[in-house]
């Protein structure tokens, strides 16, 4: 039965030195990468586990999945072996499915991508007044919550302050002179004219 040839060890040690080269500069191992929706803005949040000569992480945004624009950068931790957190807020993001990804640009000029994440995305109207300006003597109010309500003048001064449940309702501000109010729930506050 015949040997198998020797594999030569200066092959071997070769082959050992480009692995090891390789892995220690190889780009972040991904923990995590996430997407909530946080009132009107998407919050992304993404961990490594360890990073190599890591310089930047460039935040990504498609709306159909294709053609990827840049929003932001994310400074990187450069080299690390613990775990790294990371966060961005996407301020403007569209109606409907939103796509994410991440990716890690390294000293080496070499970049990684995250996994595609997606979102759907549904804008929130916490305060809704209509019309504007007022022509009847009637504002309508829409809130997605309850909440305690306060019209003011635009010098500060409160004039009517009412309980309005989530939904639709009407108030009656035919009393007030025509100007420009404030109207105040929670802590939104909106203009609107009576004329």
């Amino acid at each position: 039965m015949q040997k198998p040839p020797l594999f030569p060890a200066w092959l071997l040690l070769l082959c050992l030195l480009l692995t090891q080269t390789t892995m220690a500069q190889a780009p972040d191992d991904w923990k995590r990468f996430v997407a909530s929706q946080h009132k009107n803005s998407v919050v992304l949040s993404w961990e490594t586990f360890a990073e190599y000569d890591s310089k930047e992480f460039m935040v990504q945004h498609s709306v159909g999945g294709t053609g990827w624009t840049s929003i932001g950068t994310v400074a990187a931790a450069g080299s690390s072996g613990t775990v790294n957190t990371y966060k961005y807020t996407h301020t403007t993001p569209t109606n409907g499915i939103n796509y994410y990804r991440i990716m890690l640009v390294n000293q080496n000029g070499r970049n990684q991508f995250t996994k595609v994440i997606q979102l759907e995305f549904e804008e929130k109207v916490p305060i809704r007044i209509y019309p504007n300006p007022v022509l009847n003597g009637i504002l309508n109010v829409q809130l997605d919550h309850d909440e305690d309500i306060t019209i003011f003048t635009r010098n500060g001064k409160a004039l009517m302050h009412k309980f309005c449940a989530a939904g639709k309702s009407k108030l009656y501000v035919n009393d007030l002179p025509a100007g420009l109010y404030q109207f105040k729930a929670g802590d939104e506050v909106k203009q609107f004219f009576i004329r």
